[in-house]
Protein backbone atom coordinates (compact mmCIF):
# COMPACT_ATOMS: atom_id res chain seq x y z
CA UNK A 1 0.00 0.00 0.00
CA UNK A 2 3.05 2.07 0.82
CA UNK A 3 4.46 2.14 -2.71
CA UNK A 4 1.22 2.57 -4.50
CA UNK A 5 0.87 5.88 -2.26
CA UNK A 6 4.19 6.62 -2.85
CA UNK A 7 4.07 6.19 -6.99
CA UNK A 8 0.52 8.09 -6.98
CA UNK A 9 2.19 10.77 -5.15
CA UNK A 10 5.12 10.76 -7.38
CA UNK A 11 3.32 10.82 -10.61
CA UNK A 12 0.98 14.14 -9.11
CA UNK A 13 4.01 15.58 -8.51
CA UNK A 14 5.72 15.48 -11.60
CA UNK A 15 2.25 16.48 -13.63
CA UNK A 16 2.30 19.40 -11.31
CA UNK A 17 5.77 20.48 -12.19
CA UNK A 18 4.97 19.58 -15.80
CA UNK A 19 2.18 21.84 -15.69
CA UNK A 20 3.87 24.73 -13.71
CA UNK A 21 6.59 24.97 -16.10
CA UNK A 22 4.38 25.23 -19.14
CA UNK A 23 1.93 27.85 -17.40
CA UNK A 24 2.89 29.30 -14.24
CA UNK A 25 -1.27 30.41 -13.77
CA UNK A 26 -2.18 26.74 -14.50
CA UNK A 27 -3.93 26.26 -10.92
CA UNK A 28 -5.65 29.67 -11.44
CA UNK A 29 -6.85 28.77 -14.77
CA UNK A 30 -8.34 25.25 -13.38
CA UNK A 31 -9.89 26.86 -10.74
CA UNK A 32 -11.53 29.28 -13.33
CA UNK A 33 -12.59 26.11 -15.41
CA UNK A 34 -13.91 24.62 -12.34
CA UNK A 35 -15.81 27.41 -10.76
CA UNK A 36 -17.36 28.83 -14.28
CA UNK A 37 -18.42 25.28 -16.64
CA UNK A 38 -17.95 25.39 -20.01
CA UNK A 39 -20.83 23.87 -21.20
CA UNK A 40 -22.47 27.52 -20.31
CA UNK A 41 -20.52 29.55 -23.11
CA UNK A 42 -21.61 30.15 -26.15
Amino acid sequence: VWLAGILIWAGGHIAAVWAAKRDPLFVEVARRHLRIPSHLSV
